[in-house]
């Protein structure tokens, strides 16, 4: 799995688009690579962008770990995180709502699960009409598969 992320401290938001096979292998290696991109962990929500994912290698129990991390992290600094999942395909959506189940058992995380980007943005609060307007001129950095 490849990622691109953009960190948009003027929001107090990260757009993180996954992109080929997301694997239970992959997770450590992702959360790493999130965490050292200057200003990620300071953000109070993130827009997941699921479009490009192509195959999923990834069980219920390796996402509510995910959760459960992202959530012991955040209760560190006594925060909620807000994450809009775009799931536009049958894939990406199964394994978003895998995701959102999860983070339901945690409180202060809160996740959004649409196939419609707009419905996502609106969600955020972002007033951008696509994901093009709102990453128009931002820095993006993509983390590469692992060899």
């Amino acid at each position: 799995m490849q990622i691109a992320v953009s960190v948009l401290p003027h929001l107090d938001l990260a757009y993180i688009q996954y992109r080929g096979s997301f694997s239970v292998s992959d997770l450590p290696r992702v959360a790493e690579a999130l965490n050292g991109i200057e200003g990620y962990s300071d953000m109070g929500s993130t827009f997941d962008d699921m479009s490009l994912v192509t195959d999923m290698d990834v069980r219920f129990a390796d996402l509510s770990n995910v959760a459960r991390l992202t959530s012991e992290r955040l209760g560190n600094e006594e925060r909620t995180l807000r994450s809009a999942i775009w799931a536009p395909t049958d894939l990406s959506f199964g394994l978003a709502r895998m995701y959102q189940t999860a983070s339901a058992m945690r409180g202060n995380l809160e996740v959004e699960v649409s196939a419609d980007q707009r419905a996502c943005l609106a969600w955020l609060g972002l007033e951008a009409a696509s994901i093009e307007e709102l990453l128009s001129g931002v820095r993006v950095v993509v983390v590469p598969e692992q060899a």
